[in-house]
This record gives structure tokens, sequence and C-alpha cells, in this order.
């Protein structure tokens, strides 16, 4: 095990673990030993901007920045029985922001465009924009 591993495996299971460096620094050899210490999988540039390329194309903009609708984002959302989540990145003029909301539990199942769920998503992230864009 690698001093850089011993390092992380101290602290709880983490979600995200970042790998940066200058070239030729071992970043890959030490990001195969994360991923197989930890159970986790490598996600490349490449796959990365793929997902964004497609997250750029969602129709569907009844959560997160609904209101927003001129401003350039990247969006996904899910829906199941009561539970709305929904994930993006949006291009704001002073920087990128990410939001990742879920709504669970909803009294009922709505499945209109405006369910409670996707109004406080929407409502959350105009909050977010007026504290993160300024």
């Amino acid at each position: 095990m690698s001093a850089a591993l011993s390092s992380i495996t101290r602290v709880p299971r983490p979600t995200v673990v970042g790998v940066v460096g200058p070239t030729a620094a071992g970043k890959s050899a030490l990001a195969l030993e994360i991923a197989h210490e930890f159970g986790g999988e490598i996600v490349n540039a490449d796959a990365s901007k793929n997902m964004l390329a497609l997250m750029r194309r969602e129709q569907i903009q009844d959560g997160i920045w609904r209101s927003l609708w001129n401003m350039p984002k990247a969006t996904k959302s899910g829906a199941l029985d009561r539970l709305r989540s929904n994930v993006g990145l949006i291009y704001h003029p002073r920087g990128r922001i990410a939001l990742a909301i879920t709504c669970d539990d909803m009294p009922q199942a709505v499945w209109t465009a405006d369910n409670p769920a996707f109004l406080v998503m929407s409502r959350l992230s105009e909050i977010i924009i007026d504290g993160l864009g300024k």
C-alpha cells in the first residue's frame, strides 16, 4: 500500500476522490490502487465530456433552474413513484455551479411539471443562484 493510499484509508469510505498532479507523477497507478481499495471505478475525462454533452441536450427543464431557461446548462432528471431527482451544471456568467437535489416521500405521486418536488427544486436552485451567482 502506497503512503498516499494509507492516508486515504484512515477516513470513512470516501464518496469522491480526485487524483491530480504533474505529468508522470504516478497518478494513474495511485487512482487504480484507490479504486481497488474502495471498490470504486475510474471515470476518465472523455466519459465525463460525453455525459455532459448528453446532459446539455436534456429537453425537460421542470426542476432545477427552470426559470433560467435562457442560461446554458446541463441537467438530468429522474422520477420514481413519489421521488423526483434532478442534477445539473449551470454555466453562470460568474462561473459554473453544480447542484443535485432529490425529493422523496411526496404525499402522492404527481406526474405533472408543476408537482411539489419540481417546484421546491426550482425555488431552491433560484436561492442558490442568488447566493452563489453574485
